[in-house]
Parts: structure tokens; sequence; C-alpha cells
């Protein structure tokens, strides 16, 4: 007994000072931030691979010192060392067994993904699994973890959008349409819209606020709409601008049309710094006849073009939405009454 007492001491100090601290899965957790696919997959390979990282992890994914990035992927590698089994069992699902599923379905000559889509993946993604924060990875880091079970083939079917996105990213970044981790996806994608580069992520970006007409979004898109269309003004002659004003017009009244009080001092700004908004409403509400201006001040029609002080009244008094908030974190994914507080 003797012996033991003497040699257990020593043992778990040795396997101690191999064990991450806390600062060090800080600065790993910022670094893990910035990067994406095989750099990303190593970095998380080795943290997850460190003695006793899971609690750290746990305390990481609500510490309010740390980022909201920092913060996601504490959550994302916890989930993955605590629901791994669960992300594995999903990519390897035979879709074929569950519930409702159709074997004329894969008659299609893409498979049966958009079946899967429109009947299967909202229940089982989200009741069955709700992996929040695997279906956040797979989309933010592009770790390429997708489908491998019998269906892979449909489900892994390029989408066209980026490089590298499959139906199987569409299907699980959908699964967070209603999530409150939806909180995420609006920051990732308002960071894409941020790059000084126009390509497919970010036009997947702009698609996806769009889409989702949340109104801490209108301040990104229209700062980005500004941006990308400067630049267009640029390369036009005088006698071309008139076309091209009303399409902006219309494409500034989609993205300020869920706008809430909140962001109508941001539309007042972009009204006042965009040409194209007065000379659009210079072109065609004249042309609105009295009696359709009254109508649509009395909220009886809604024209294309309409009197920007008009336009922004409506804002204003439209009523406040509950912003998207950071949500806690769970300790098993969909279990609302194990909440995690530091």
């Amino acid at each position: 007994m003797r012996v033991f007492k003497a040699i257990l001491p020593f043992c778990l100090v040795s396997v101690s000072l191999f064990a991450m601290n806390r600062d060090q899965l800080t600065d790993a957790l910022a670094r893990a931030a910035k990067l994406e696919r095989k750099p990303y997959l190593a970095l998380r390979g080795r943290v997850l691979d460190q003695p006793d990282v899971k609690p750290l992890l746990l305390v990481a994914a609500s510490d309010p010192k740390l980022t909201w990035r920092q913060r996601l992927v504490a959550r994302i590698w916890h989930e993955k060392i605590d629901r791994g089994a669960d992300i594995t069992s999903l990519r390897n699902l035979d879709w074929s067994k569950e519930p409702g599923y159709k074997k004329d379905w894969e008659r299609d000559i893409t498979g049966p993904v958009s079946y899967i889509g429109k009947n299967l993946a909202p229940k089982v993604l989200t009741r069955k699994f709700h992996l929040w924060y695997y279906y956040i990875e797979l989309n933010w880091k592009d770790t390429r973890e997708i489908a491998i079970g019998p269906q892979a083939h449909s489900l892994n079917w390029p989408t066209g959008r980026y490089p590298g996105e499959t139906a199987w990213h569409s299907l699980c970044l959908k699964t967070l349409d209603k999530s409150p981790e939806r909180f995420y996806i609006l920051n990732i994608m308002s960071e894409r819209l941020g790059e000084n580069n126009w390509g497919k992520i970010q036009t997947m970006a702009y698609n996806w606020l769009l889409e989702q007409k949340i109104p801490e979004g209108v301040p990104v898109l229209l700062k980005y709409f500004s941006k990308r269309y400067d630049d267009l003004y640029k390369q036009l002659q005088p006698g071309e601008c008139s076309g091209v004003n009303i399409d902006l017009f219309v494409i500034f009244r989609e993205i300020a049309a869920w706008a809430g009080p909140q962001q109508a001092e941001v539309v007042k700004e972009f009204m006042n710094d965009q040409k194209f908004i007065k000379t659009a409403y210079a072109s065609k509400y004249a042309a609105i006849s009295p009696e359709q201006r009254e109508r649509e001040r009395q909220g009886k029609a809604t024209f294309l073009f309409i009197d920007p002080g008009l336009f922004l009244e409506k804002i204003r008094n439209r009523p406040s939405s509950e912003p998207l908030t950071e949500p806690p974190y769970y300790l098993a994914a969909g279990d609302k009454d194990s909440v995690w507080e530091p």
C-alpha cells in the first residue's frame, strides 16, 4: 500500500503536465476561429486529444470574457466530444429506413435528396439529432464532414453556389433557420460580407441574409450594397443611369422592407447618401396620382416608389422585434432543462 500511495500522486502530476491549461485553450480557440478546412481540423484534433479538455471547453462555451467566435468554437468542440457518436450516426444514417421515405424518390436524376430535404430532414435533423453546432461547423469551417451513408451520393450533390458546397451543407444550414443558434450564422454571414471581395461565398451570405429577413442584417446588407454599387456607377455613362437607378431602388426596397425602428437611422443615412434614391423617386413617383398616393399613405396599397419620408415613417412605426441574442449553451443539445451557467 505504501508503494501505491507514493506512485499515485506522481502519476497524477505527470499526466497534468501534458494537460492543456485555460490560457492555452483560449489561444487555441482564437486561432481556430480564423482557420478552416485542413488547418482547422488539424488544430481541432490536437486540442481534443488533450486530457481533461472537456471541462475547460464547457467553461469557455459561456465565458463572457471571450469573443463570440471563441465561445462558438468551444461549443462546437464540446459537442464533438459529448456527442461525437451521434454525429457519426447522422452522417451514416440510412434515410430509407426513416418513416415516410419512398423508394420512388430515387428515380430523380439527383436521387432522393430534394424529397429528403422537403419531407424528412426538418424532423430528423431537428428533433431526432439536433446537432446544432455540427451544422454550424460544417458550413462555417468547411470541414467536408458530409454524409457517408447509403444515400451519400445524392445528399452530397454539389449545389454550385460556392466551391465545395453540397446539398448536405444546405440541409444542415436550413435546420438553423428557426433555432436560437441562428445568432451565430447571422454573425458569420455578416463577417463574410465585410470582406473586400465579391465571390460566390459573399453571394451566398448576401442571399441568406435577404432570405432570413433579420432586422439586424439590414445595416450589414446596406453597407455592402453601397460598397458594391459605388463601383458600378463609376462605369456608367450619364445616359445609362436611369434604368440602373430604378433597379437599385428595387433592391434597396427589398433590403429595407423588414427594417425596424432600431435600424431607421441607418436607413435614413443610406437614403441621404445614395443618389439613386432621389433620382428613382423623382422619375417614377411623380407619375402616381394623388389618389394612389393617399391609398399608399393609408396602407391600402403598396407602390414601387414612395415618398422617402413616408418610407422612413413606416419603418419607425413598425413594432420593435426582439433582437437575436447569443443563446445559452445546453449540456445536451435539445435538452432545454440542462443549461450550463459559468
